[in-house]
């Protein structure tokens, strides 16, 4: 079986119902994210920045330069209608490692005492992400949860996988007009699956999770 294999289970119908009823919130949260005033939003959207970055160990590293150029990279495209593709995900990458040019891993990672995606697949499977997922996903939340799921639990770059997957998953939503997402910890951001042995997320639940870290976000910039 291959990796990518693992990464398509079906969503149960218990997991559909928890969907439909928390992407319909994140509606009734956008719609009254859209009264707000500039002043408003702009105080919120200050509220949210830092919320961005508790996924991450951006501002430990002292990274946070280079993560601001990422999220530059990425406004810029959603404000081109621009979608993201193989090669925008190496330059996300990139940017984020503050690298002339992005490259998939060539030796093998693991996460604790899982394995990630095998070297030998790394490039099918980021092709397989690319065509079923960034291509031929239509639902923004599902597409940005998925592409989420799919990238971390590849694994594929050396370092900053998971902020990478994050950004890609904030550019979906910012395509379909919604905000980033947010979260209290790093567990809020973790949707990976490693192997066959242990199956630490499922398609369905990385699209709760994606849901509920949006939720956050607005009412992040809601809060008076």
């Amino acid at each position: 079986m291959k990796f990518t294999d693992l990464l398509s289970r079906a969503v149960t119908a218990t997991e559909e119902t928890q969907i439909r009823d928390l992407a319909g919130q994140v509606e009734q949260l956008r719609q009254t994210c859209e009264s707000l005033s500039l002043e408003e939003l702009q105080a919120g959207l200050a509220r949210l920045a830092p919320l961005r970055l508790r996924s991450s160990s951006t501002l430990k590293r002292g990274e946070l330069e280079s993560w601001q150029r990422a999220n530059e990279y990425i406004a810029e495209k959603i404000r081109a209608e621009e979608s993201p593709t193989l090669q925008s995900i190496l330059e996300i990458n990139a940017l984020l490692r503050n690298l002339p040019t992005g490259s998939i891993r060539k030796q093998a990672v693991y996460v604790g005492i899982q394995q990630a995606c095998p070297v030998g697949e790394l490039t099918e499977s980021l092709q397989r992400l690319e065509a079923e997922i960034l291509m031929g996903t239509s639902d923004t939340f599902s597409k940005a949860a998925l592409a989420q799921y799919w990238l971390i639990s590849l694994h594929p770059f050396e370092d900053a996988n998971g902020r990478t997957a994050v950004m890609l998953a904030d550019w979906i939503l910012g395509m379909g007009g919604y905000l980033p997402m947010s979260f209290d910890s790093k567990l809020d951001a973790l949707v990976a699956i490693f192997d066959n042995q242990r199956a630490s997320a499922t398609p369905g639940a990385a699209i709760i999770k994606l849901l509920v870290n949006l939720q956050r976000s607005y009412r992040a910039v809601l809060a008076s």
